[in-house]
């Protein structure tokens, strides 16, 4: 039978009964958006500059699109996002590389949590051959004091000379809201140090803001409490040694629908400068231009609000069932947090306990795969972790996976 999305392509369904690895909405909650994309759909496609979403698209997106996101994120960030900060994208993935591209260049040095997302961390090494230096993270994130002495060491070895096209010699790559995969989100004074090393020694700070709407901070799933202030607002415009080192990158992926390819940066002048100046755009136009229009009419009439809201229920169900299970199966010695939004829970084993010996028993005996920690380290560490996402199953599926999981684990303490 041919596959139908990424994830049988790749397999991770093969032989599996529930793959905890998949970073996705569920398809029971896709059909929501498919619904509503239709709507949204009829209603772009018959206004009367339709025929515009077939051209080369406006830079920043369809022409309401800056002004829509700005004011949808202000509404689920609980803080207010300028229209001017926003240009489209076409998903996260995308706009880490396009940054990157522009930014940056082979070589140049890349800071990373330690652990980190492994797919950022592939690409980043892999595919764009940066030189990794993983920075250890506790549950406020980076090691400030650790970083600084990196940037120290590295930028006497840099290669790289600024330039008014490429003013940074590094970046900071963070999840710091709802990290993936420990599910911290990072402390106000922590966001503070790091603008102002940032700041000090030439760096751009790209934050993987993926999962900033989806909250699961009050204890009732039908009451809403917005994220922690994100990193880019502490970039302060009227600090007197502002100049704009952050910029926050958003996708519509994880609350609306992965296959759209669409998300955002919100960025500073300078940086939106360089990127409207690029080749990259001058040669494309905008970013997925026909699917930002159809968006925009979903984000125009409410649709996408209502979407979040369904979606982050569900999430926020499914979180309280994983943890319970957790909390009530998982044998002594076992540390795991509550996650507080997103998509993840990070466990901690006794340091003898191998996450693969974990996976090989669950795979064999219960057809049920998570991801091992160690992928989520440039150095190889982190061994006694895994990590498991809530997002794609239901809660009794993910109960039941949870109990099993910490059986397994119980035969190997």
């Amino acid at each position: 039978m041919a596959a139908e999305n990424y994830f049988e392509e790749v397999g991770a369904f093969n032989d599996i009964s529930v793959a905890l690895t998949v970073g996705a909405p569920g398809p029971d909650l896709l059909v929501h958006t498919k619904d509503m994309l239709q709507k949204a759909t009829r209603h772009r496609l018959t206004q009367p500059d339709a025929c515009q979403l077939l051209q080369y698209g406006l830079t920043r997106g369809d022409q309401k699109y800056p002004e829509l996101v700005a004011k949808f994120l202000s509404r689920h960030y609980g803080d207010t996002v300028s229209s001017e900060t926003i240009h489209a994208n076409a998903g996260a993935t995308q706009g880490a590389v396009a940054l990157a591209a522009l930014l940056l260049a082979s070589g140049d040095f890349v800071f990373v949590e330690e652990p980190t997302y492994f797919l950022a961390l592939d690409l980043l090494r892999d595919d764009m051959l940066m030189n990794i230096v993983p920075i250890p993270t506790d549950n406020e994130g980076m090691n400030i004091d650790t970083l600084e002495k990196s940037l120290i060491t590295c930028k006497a070895k840099s290669n790289h000379k600024v330039t008014e096209s490429q003013p940074f010699w590094s970046m900071i790559y963070v999840v710091p809201t709802f990290n993936n995969p420990k599910g911290f989100s990072m402390t106000s004074e922590r966001c503070k140090q790091l603008i102002s090393l940032a700041r000090k020694y030439e760096c751009l700070i790209l934050c993987d803001d993926v999962y900033n709407v989806l909250s699961y901070r009050s204890d009732d799933p039908d009451k809403f409490v917005s994220a922690p202030k994100r990193l880019f607002a502490y970039d302060d415009k009227s600090d007197p040694d502002y100049k704009g080192n952050v910029v926050s990158n958003g996708t519509f992926s994880k609350f609306f629908g992965p296959g759209l390819r669409l998300g955002w940066f919100e960025a500073p002048e300078r940086i939106l400068k360089l990127l409207y100046k690029s080749a990259y755009i001058q040669s494309g136009g905008g970013f997925n231009s026909y699917t930002c229009g159809i968006v925009t009419s979903a984000l125009e009439t409410g649709m996408v609000d209502e979407i979040v809201i369904k979606f982050r229920r569900h999430f926020h169900l499914r979180r309280d069932a994983v943890y319970n299970a957790a909390k009530q199966h998982m044998p002594e010695g076992v540390k795991f947090n509550k996650p507080q939004g997103g998509y993840f829970m990070w466990i901690e084993m006794p340091e003898h306990v191998d996450a693969k010996d974990v996976l090989k028993i669950c795979k064999q005996e219960h057809k049920i795969t998570f991801a091992i920690g160690e992928k989520f380290s440039s150095v190889g560490k982190f061994r006694n972790n895994l990590r498991i996402s809530f997002s794609y199953y239901d809660e009794a599926t993910l109960a039941d996976a949870v109990q099993k999981i910490a059986s397994v684990i119980k035969q190997l303490i």
